[in-house]
């Protein structure tokens, strides 16, 4: 019986030790997708954001920094005060490209976006000329400044009707601010891109935003990766293992 006795015991104990380190190794997990705490903070805020049929990225944004993490697609894209250079880095790929803010033409999702507007005849968004100032709109809990411009997509399909909602309140810088609007080809007039709606009969939303708060995060998040292979942005943003074209 004292035999059978401790083998309960023990039993019950393993059960609970399994139990506890499980709940610690998730816990790991869950502090890991974060940025890690301590050193230096810098005040930021962090955007959740889903672009259709692309997928989701978190924006880290404020007045002299960016950083754009694409988790499916394993890149960051980085910037910051004062050369605002653009750099694509990959953790995974080990691999990392810089290119001036002038001459920068926006991420994958920008250049996907081309190819999909030319299969249906239309222009990408930030070609579009008549954007104009149409008021204000509550969107995602920021009373955000909407543009609109109207544009005759083909004769079978009638007239295009395009919005975007920028957010006032969400500090930042027009360096930042023209980076994030470039991931999804849009224009920027300013703000901090939250929507975009586009659409010739129904409109559908294209971009936006799910979330957005005020946190910090160390000082070191906005670094620049060192020791990575220098490479093209392509190649940062993609391996063709992972995208079979």
């Amino acid at each position: 019986m004292a035999r059978k006795g401790f083998k309960a015991i023990f039993q019950v104990k393993n059960r609970f030790g399994c139990a506890l380190l499980l709940a610690l190794a998730l816990q790991c997990c869950i502090v890991s997708s974060a940025p890690a705490r301590g050193g230096k903070q810098v005040a930021v805020w962090e955007l959740r954001q889903e672009i259709s049929g692309w997928g989701q990225h978190t924006v880290w944004i404020n007045e002299s920094a960016i950083r754009i993490d694409d988790p499916l697609r394993h890149f960051s894209v980085l910037a910051k005060a004062p050369d605002w250079t653009v750099i694509h880095y990959s953790t995974i790929r080990k691999n990392i490209s810089f290119e001036p803010l002038a001459t920068y033409d926006g991420g994958l999702a920008h250049r996907m976006s081309i190819i999909g507007s030319a299969f249906v005849g239309s222009e990408n968004p930030d070609k579009l000329k008549g954007w104009e100032r149409s008021g204000n709109e509550m969107y995602c809990g920021h009373n955000c400044e909407k543009w609109t411009v109207q544009k005759k997509i083909a004769a079978a399909r009638g007239v295009g009707a395009y919005k975007i909602l920028e957010a006032p309140d969400i500090r930042s810088s027009t360096q930042a601010c023209k980076i994030l609007a470039s991931q999804m080809s849009l224009p920027s007039f300013g703000h901090v891109s939250l929507f975009f709606q586009k659409g010739h009969n129904k409109p559908m939303m294209a971009f936006g935003t799910r979330s957005t708060r005020k946190t910090s995060v160390p000082f070191s998040f906005f670094e620049i990766p060192k020791d990575y292979a220098r490479t093209t942005p392509e190649k940062v943003m993609f391996d063709r293992q992972e995208f079979d074209f």
